[in-house]
């Protein structure tokens, strides 16, 4: 009987013992709360810090990618612009016709108007609300210009001329008209100081 007890005492403290083992392992690779909170608060300072890194990142990409844009005052518009004059380009920019200028000569800007069958954005909606002497302002990188409207016109969809260079800096608008598919009008500004 003394062996059963003596056997039994041995297997209490040896239970006992690994129990206290087990715990302190525990606690020696379980951080404790303020070492979590410490973790914690620097995850979160270090996710603020990258987040506002991307906004900024964002948007410096943005207004580099966006530098180049387009505003008339009387009607409102404020828009980018983007190399090209293709559908894609033109349903969410105004393009820009690829071989005119950028900083002077012709500049020569195309957009949408609101016709059938057509989804994007019609930055050129209400072009033809504007009236010689209006304005129109154009910015890219390096430079801001302001044109004064000189003529407003309407011609045939494959008039090449209207894109040509020229020897003062002026800016030519191009969009379609509504019901007369084979037709453009074309709004000129000559560049004033």
């Amino acid at each position: 009987m003394k062996k059963k007890i003596m056997i039994l005492s041995i297997l209490i403290i040896l239970s006992i013992l690994l129990i206290i083992a087990i715990f302190l392992d525990k606690n020696k690779y379980m951080p404790n709360q303020a070492e979590i909170n410490k973790v914690s608060i620097s995850s979160v300072k270090k996710e603020i810090i990258n987040n506002e890194e991307k906004k900024d990142d964002a948007k410096n990409s943005f207004e580099e990618k966006y530098f180049w844009q387009l505003s008339i005052p009387k009607i409102g518009l404020n828009a980018p612009i983007k190399e090209g004059s293709d559908n894609n380009t033109l349903k969410s920019f105004v393009g820009h016709i690829e071989g005119t200028g950028t900083n002077g000569s012709n500049i020569c800007l195309a957009g949408h108007k609101n016709t059938a069958n057509y989804k994007g954005i019609f930055y050129f909606n209400d072009l033809d609300k504007l009236e010689l002497g209006d304005f129109i302002i154009y910015k890219n990188r390096n430079n801001i210009f302001k044109f004064k409207v000189t003529d407003k016109f309407e011609t045939d969809e494959n008039n090449v001329s209207i894109l040509n260079e020229s020897i003062n800096t002026k800016i030519t608008l191009i969009t379609c008209i509504t019901g007369k598919h084979s037709k453009r009008l074309i709004v000129v500004g000559e560049k004033v100081d």
